[in-house]
């Protein structure tokens, strides 16, 4: 298991260095490591690696946009309701 091959570019301290292109930032061979301080290789490797994955879970963002849009409702019923009563005194 020691000896299984661990890349820097899956490392959470790992941050990819771009260079400015003409019409998007270009990928170099380099990346910053924060536990390091220094500047690697993304094919490097150390004993420092903990492996991050880049996936994204969109799983709480939903269940948030569900609370929201459940409060949203609310609100416009209560609106609603607001509207209808000032509506029948006038």
């Amino acid at each position: 298991m020691e000896n299984e091959f661990k890349p820097c570019y899956n490392c959470m301290f790992c941050h990819k260095l771009y260079t400015k292109g003409t019409k998007k930032f270009n990928k170099t061979k380099f990346a910053w490591c924060f536990k390091h301080k220094k500047i690697v290789e993304t094919q490097d490797t150390c004993n420092g690696f903990v492996f991050f994955s880049r996936k994204k879970s969109i799983g709480p963002i939903k269940i948030k946009l569900c609370e929201i849009l459940t409060e949203l409702c609310t609100i416009r019923q209560f609106v609603e309701e607001d509207s209808d009563e000032t509506n029948q005194d006038v």
